[in-house]
């Protein structure tokens, strides 16, 4: 909760100085920059979420890092790990050269729309894939700790990263450095990872790994290959449906109504990062829980989390949407760089709404299943097809519209698949144990 609050009040301030200190075209390329790299990090291919939820079930008991001798589970442990890391290099190295081929031509495009200088960011593009590719060759380990029972210790390190980041892109947006901001960023959370993984107890504890002897690569293959490639489907899915939408909108109505597009998304997408907290740090519970097949202990976990993490995102929802409609009511400027209130408010529903999905989400994966993947696929192919067509005929207002009638749509399939598929792998799972 502490690093998803420094994230939040990080985002917001970091919103409030992109405002000040960029114009209009350059906030369009500044959320376009960051919408492309983020594909970078989803093109993991769902590796950190199924290295986690595999860890979380191979080492059921949670260890204690100061008297660390030897890892729980380690000999699976360390093939997932290898697994894990070998293949985190080879799609880290293939997103960064093929998002920065697509994106390096959509942002050529956008010149001919927008004010900026001409290859003004040439540099920083190139520069926050790197940065982020770096961020990206560290999350096998650290998705194995926080699998393994290291879950504090892993957060307490997310929190750090959030602060040194924020501080990077606050200090370089105030340098004047604009675009270069994103890579600096990226570049602090790689640092702090990297320094952390290489020292004190995660020292031992990779060396421990690395001297059990492994399975081969078959256990990679026949148990967290099959579960992972289908959260990767969703994942590059999510990533249509949720963090496309930027780059999509500079191509159809330039950068400046996609800077209005970025930084209403960072606001309400934050939302959702931050309310889902909670949840997030429940997963590993939720996979011991499972593997020890203690139902009704996971039934209430799930319920109270939930309950208490989207009550909190509808005050919060009401809070920002009314503060936009104060902003625009004034005449502020910063409401210039921002959504109107009627479709920013449809954002914040959408947002509210896809929380209730990434929780049912939650609770279905960790039992290394993925029954949404259809259904991820299915949005992630309406989603740019919708909002391209609406978005060539209409306003931002029915582009807003359009996305939430497609998340009300998907938050009553994937109910019905969470009330199906979890109680009959229950019974399953019952009738196997006997």
């Amino acid at each position: 909760m502490l690093t998803r609050g420094a994230q939040g009040v990080a985002a917001l301030l970091s919103i409030l100085l992109v405002a000040q200190l960029l114009d209009q075209t350059t906030q369009g390329y500044y959320f376009t920059i960051l919408g492309f790299v983020t594909f970078v990090q989803i093109a993991e291919f769902g590796l950190a979420h199924a290295v986690m939820q595999n860890a979380s079930h191979e080492a059921a008991s949670p260890p204690n890092a100061e008297r660390l001798t030897e890892p729980t589970g380690s000999n699976r442990l360390a093939s997932l790990l290898r697994g894990g890391t070998r293949f985190n290099a080879g799609i880290t190295l293939l997103a960064a050269l093929v998002i920065g081929g697509v994106g390096t031509r959509m942002l050529v495009a956008g010149e001919s729309t927008g004010s900026a200088a001409t290859g003004s960011w040439v540099m920083p593009w190139m520069s926050a894939l790197v940065a982020v590719g770096a961020t990206q060759l560290l999350n096998p380990r650290v998705s194995l700790l926080e699998g393994a029972g290291f879950v504090s210790s892993v957060w307490l390190l997310r929190f750090v990263q959030e602060v040194l980041a924020a501080l990077a892109l606050w200090t370089t947006l105030l340098a004047g450095l604009g675009l270069w901001a994103i890579a600096f960023s990226f570049a602090s959370r790689a640092m702090a990872g990297a320094i952390w993984l290489n020292s004190g107890w995660r020292r031992r504890y990779f060396a421990a790994l690395t001297r059990s002897r492994a399975p081969r690569d078959a256990y990679w293959w026949s148990e967290v290959w099959p579960f992972q490639w289908r959260i990767g489907v969703s994942a590059l899915s999510g990533y249509l449906i949720f963090q496309f939408f930027t780059p999509l909108i500079f191509a159809i109505k330039g950068p400046a109504t996609a800077g209005q597009v970025g930084m209403t998304l960072a606001l309400t997408n934050g939302l959702l990062t931050a309310t889902t907290a909670w949840l997030i740090s429940q997963a590993p519970l939720f996979g011991q829980l499972i593997a020890t097949r203690s139902y009704d202990q996971l039934d209430r976990a799930f319920v109270r989390s939930l309950r208490s993490s989207l009550l909190l995102a509808l005050v919060v929802g009401i809070a920002i949407s009314a503060v936009v409609v104060v902003l625009d009511r004034l005449h502020h400027p910063f409401a210039e760089r921002l959504l109107p209130p009627g479709p920013f408010a449809l954002f914040v529903a959408t947002s509210i709404l896809n929380h209730v999905i990434f929780a049912m989400a939650i609770y279905l994966r960790a039992h290394r299943r993925e029954p949404l993947m259809v259904l991820s696929v299915m949005g992630a192919l309406a989603t740019p097809l919708v909002i391209a067509l609406v978005g060539r005929h209409a306003g931002i207002a029915a582009i807003a519209g359009s996305y939430l009638a497609l998340t009300v749509a998907g938050l009553g399939i994937t109910t019905a698949i969470f009330f199906s598929r979890s109680r009959a792998w229950h019974v399953d799972s019952y009738a196997h144990s006997r």
